[in-house]
């Protein structure tokens, strides 16, 4: 009873054959590399998004950038309707990043840790290095799917 209500984000990747499907509803994010460039393949479900797409700049500078509008759970069915599943099959390095890392790291941060000559492991480290230098205290998450060497 303590947790009702609650809801969650989802953005995740499934992969089959030569296939892949991104799932995303929420403020988690999906990019791909391409050579040494990120490109955000989803689009956050926020209420500052929401304003800026209706023209109210103003609101969404001053309205809280991380309230979600859409989600699975939170006692409302309504609030999944904007889940999307789409096809990609051109990517082959696939970033997935919570809030807590996509509002403090630039793109151009984190295009230059990733294009870095370091393990995998040690780039998702920097990433969240980089967030908590910046004054991150949200969770951070970062998965990094390299889905074939280039």
């Amino acid at each position: 009873a303590a947790l009702s209500g609650m809801a969650t984000t989802l953005s995740g990747i499934c992969i089959q054959d030569e296939n892949m499907k991104i799932i995303h509803v929420g403020n988690t994010r999906v990019y791909a590399m391409q050579g040494r460039f990120l490109k955000q393949i989803t689009s956050d479900h926020t209420t500052y998004n929401w304003l800026k797409s209706l023209g109210r700049t103003e609101e969404a500078e001053a309205c809280n950038k991380s309230e979600i509008t859409n989600c699975f759970g939170g006692d409302d069915e309504k609030l999944i309707s904007k889940l999307q599943v789409t096809s990609s099959n051109t990517a082959n390095t696939v970033l997935l990043t919570s809030d807590g890392i996509h509002e403090y790291v630039s793109i151009d941060e984190l295009e230059d840790i990733l294009s870095s000559d370091v393990p995998n492991d040690e780039k998702c480290n920097a990433i969240c290095n980089a967030a908590l230098d910046a004054g991150s205290n949200d969770d951070m998450t970062v998965v990094l799917v390299c889905l074939q060497e280039e």
